[in-house]
């Protein structure tokens, strides 16, 4: 709606006022004319109304310039008035506009807004899909190696995952978890520094080049890689001194290494590219340089004694090079330049000495370069990996250590050699625990303190490369023990015994650790577990329904409940109990006697009651005689009642007659005697207290099943016996009949 027009009230108003005006004016000058023709008798009309015109009343025109006036004033306040109200609308319209203007405007700020809003939710929605099929993914590839730790190829699938996404946090911890397990493949430091340096800080990077040379420092690639990272770092590009300390760091750590050929060529390059001319200078020194610059005086003076008295009368050999040379000036002793120390025949002389002696030592570096090159062309893989090494490379690398051994013996070598060997070594036969076994029996032998180095030792070779290796484990738990750490030593036995809860050999060294140590109290919980593991394990119907497991158990807790702890009624308990559930067990009835007889004073009627039961008990007819004979002479021995005696005299030869087609048809065993006390007849023992019982060895199917146990669990990667080594049977001594029966 457009603002109005002015004055149009007004005008009307005016226009309205001045008619009315008019007609007022006109009624009595209308009626003076008619009065006026009336008098005249109806003079000319025409005559009247010129004299009108020409002589108006003063009166009326002042009346009609007032109302003029007060119409024009009044007009021009009510068009103020209006204009004024023209523009408060026009003023309140353009606000109404403007108002109409900000609300467009908020509105589509808020469309905007609202559509920035889908856009992130959006954006957000699918982030966090991509995160949910991120983690699903992850989730799979951790399922499949925390399934099975050693799945190599199943680690080099979740790290190729995680590098490819460029997973920050996950990445890192899937790096730092494969790299715990096989801190030798020097490859994936690499990767995980160059992952680093993508999704972190130089810094970082350099932290996990560190971590790496620090597990393998003997990785001269490792090596390589850092220099070759450090010398693209900004920070370091120009600052020689630095990446010179680098180098040093890099030939003190792997220099000696067979193969560091390649970081001592970087490192010479190093320190003279671009410098071609302080090289032209070097040899220039070199050429003009004095045999006396280059010695000791001391070595000089003893070099040069001895050419001098070679070379009297004598031509030197390369002094004649087919061109004559014009004599050299004598100059005047003192003088600047005279050199009263030697001739040039003299010095040339000193030369080829000094060639000749560089040369023996040369020969003698080349017979033992020769030498470690025929085994150094053998190894065809000197890194590492989890597949299997061939024989003839694990043979290589025995013979190697040994020919490095024999060198030392005769001061041949230094120390150093062999251990760089021997680490060498163990890179590429991480997996192979007499390897391991083989260094630390070594560095045992060695003269001074080498327990923190030995320990170190055990601990890459149990904590990383050999998590489920019985037989190392057990030597450092040995190891540990010896050194007064026994909680430790309980800790690793305990760790293996989680991992191989079936070997039972790994639960009574662990009880025989706190045995050692005192802990009576945790020896009677563990032999009870363990009574309880081997009852449950024959028990298993995938396993042998032999009672032999339960029964070795229970009698090694007897004993030490009877000779060690002086507890005699409770090793009577748990024979009698492991007799309730086995009760032809020939074994436990063995270890029952055994209690009662050692037992004084000798309970007489508890005694007779054993043999009266085992009369009456289905065993082998050879057993049960021979406990009848054992009844008859023990109570010869230790009775007192005579009638008692002759009972069993007369029960023994009804029995033995009852028998005697039995024992025509029965096996022989090898080892079935029983004697228990000193007696001059026939078959008894000859030491009065003393052992009344051949040891009681661990049956033969006890034995296979450890032995199994061992084979499928703790020499997963041992494919290769050392022909060379002592037997390292330190958990399955005795498996095959001999073992525990005779420890006490």
């Amino acid at each position: 709606m457009g603002p109005k027009k002015r004055g149009t009230r007004a005008s009307k108003r005016k226009s309205e006022a001045i008619e009315e005006v008019e007609e007022t004016v006109e009624e009595p000058m209308e009626a003076e004319d008619n009065s006026g023709t009336e008098e005249n008798g109806g003079g000319d009309k025409s005559s009247v109304e010129e004299e009108e015109n020409v002589a108006e009343p003063p009166a009326k025109k002042a009346k009609e310039d007032e109302i003029t006036a007060e119409e024009e004033e009044k007009n021009a306040e009510e068009d103020e008035k209006t204009s004024e109200e023209d523009e408060k609308m026009a003023e309140k319209n353009g606000t109404k506009e403007e108002d109409e203007g900000e609300q467009i405007r908020l509105k589509e700020e808020q469309k905007e807004k609202e559509r920035k809003e889908n856009e992130e939710k959006k954006k957000k929605e699918e982030e966090d899909k991509m995160a949910d099929d991120l983690k699903k993914e992850l989730e799979k590839y951790w399922k499949a190696v925390k399934d099975d730790p050693s799945d190599f190829t199943g680690w080099t699938y979740l790290l190729q995952y995680v590098d490819n996404k460029n997973v920050v946090h996950s990445g890192r911890e899937a790096y730092y978890a494969f790299l715990k397990r096989y801190p030798y493949c020097y490859g994936y430091w690499k990767k995980f520094a160059d992952f680093e340096k993508r999704n972190g800080t130089n810094q970082n990077a350099a932290d996990v080049f560190n971590q790496g040379m620090q597990a393998i420092p003997l990785s001269v690639d490792l090596w390589i890689h850092y220099l070759n990272y450090v010398k693209q770092v900004p920070e370091y590009t120009d600052n020689v001194e630095y990446l010179r300390s680098q180098y040093n760091r890099a030939v003190q750590a792997c220099g000696r290494e067979w193969r560091s050929d390649k970081i001592w060529d970087l490192f010479v390059k190093f320190e003279v590219c671009g410098l071609s001319h302080q090289f032209d200078k070097f040899r220039e020194f070199v050429k003009n340089n004095h045999p006396k610059d280059l010695m000791e005086t001391a070595e000089f003076l003893a070099l040069r004694k001895e050419v001098l008295a070679g070379i009297a009368g004598e031509k030197v050999p390369g002094a004649d090079d087919g061109a004559e040379e014009e004599p050299a000036a004598d100059l005047v002793p003192g003088e600047e330049g005279a050199d009263t120390t030697a001739s040039a025949e003299e010095t040339m002389a000193m030369r080829e000495k000094l060639i000749f002696t560089m040369k023996k030592v040369f020969k003698e570096t080349e017979k033992y370069a020769e030498m470690r090159i025929g085994f150094e062309d053998k190894i065809k893989r000197p890194y590492f990996h989890v597949k299997p090494l061939e024989r003839a490379q694990l043979k290589t690398w025995d013979s190697y250590i040994e020919k490095m051994k024999e060198l030392l013996k005769d001061e041949k070598i230094e120390q150093d050699e062999l251990e760089i060997i021997y680490e060498r070594c163990l890179i590429a036969c991480a997996l192979y625990e007499e390897f391991w076994i083989s260094y630390i029996d070594w560095l045992t032998s060695l003269p001074g303190d080498n327990k923190e180095k030995i320990r170190a030792v055990y601990n890459r070779a149990c904590t990383s490369h050999l998590p489920d290796k019985v037989d190392i484990h057990c030597r450092w738990a040995a190891f540990e023990e010896l050194n007064g750490d026994f909680d430790t030593a309980a800790k690793i036995l305990e760790d293996q015994e989680k991992l191989h809860p079936e070997l039972i050999s790994l639960k009574l060294k662990r009880i025989n650790v706190e045995r050692r140590r005192g802990n009576d109290e945790k020896v009677c919980e563990l032999y009870e577990a363990c009574i309880k593991s081997a009852e449950a394990f024959a028990n298993d119907d995938a396993a042998s329904k032999d009672d032999a497991l339960m029964a070795d158990v229970s009698i090694k807790y007897a004993r030490v409940l009877r000779l060690y702890m002086k507890n005699t009624e409770k090793a009577k308990e748990i024979i009698n109990k492991a007799l309730e559930i086995y009760p032809k067990n020939i074994k436990l009835y063995l270890q029952q006697l055994d209690i009662l007889l050692h037992t004084v004073p000798h309970n007489l009627p508890e005694i007779e009651k054993f043999f009266s039961h085992l009369m009456e008990t289905e065993i082998k007819p050879s057993i049960k005689l021979k406990f009848s004979q054992r009844r008859v002479e023990f109570l010869e021995d230790f009775g007192t009642n005579m009638s008692s005696i002759q009972a069993a005299e007369s029960a023994h030869v009804e029995l033995k007659k009852k028998l005697a087609e039995s024992l025509k048809t029965e096996e022989p065993e090898e080892g079935d005697t029983i004697s228990t006390i000193n007696s001059d007849r026939k078959g008894r023992s000859g030491s009065n207290g003393g052992q009344s019982y051949p040891p009681v060895a661990n049956t033969p199917a006890y034995g296979a099943q450890q032995n199994m146990a061992y084979q499928n669990h703790a020499s997963r990667y041992a494919p290769y016996p050392p022909t060379n080594y002592p037997a390292q049977g330190g958990y399955q001594q005795g498996y095959a009949g001999g073992g525990y029966g005779g420890g006490y």
